[in-house]
């Protein structure tokens, strides 16, 4: 969970922690799969592929491209730190640099 990760800054500093609903992972389907692994990088071949039920590439990462740009936004000349999951970060940084892909 990423709010475990931090946590321990949090209350070393006396912050609080406050979710941001559109930083959660990205959901590859609605129901359990055999090979997940297959179907994540299926996703990162077509961003506008999508499983039943599943969020493909393109709107995971735009949903979290805006969050991330919001809380720039909001916290304009102050230091914050944000937490996500693995997909939903890997996709961050393919917006950042596109030769970020799966195997990375």
């Amino acid at each position: 969970m990423a709010i475990a990760t931090l946590s321990p800054t949090a209350e070393r500093l006396g912050l609080t922690i406050e979710t941001v609903p559109d930083l959660r992972e990205r959901k590859l389907s609605e129901g359990l799969l055999t090979d997940w692994r297959a179907s994540l990088q299926r996703n990162w071949e077509d961003f506008d592929f999508a499983l039943p039920g599943g969020e493909s590439s393109r709107i995971c990462q735009t949903r979290v491209v805006n969050a991330l740009n919001q809380l720039v936004q909001e916290n304009e000349g102050r230091t914050i730190a944000a937490a996500s999951h693995g997909n939903a970060i890997a996709l961050f940084l393919h917006h950042l640099s596109p030769s970020f892909g799966f195997d990375e």
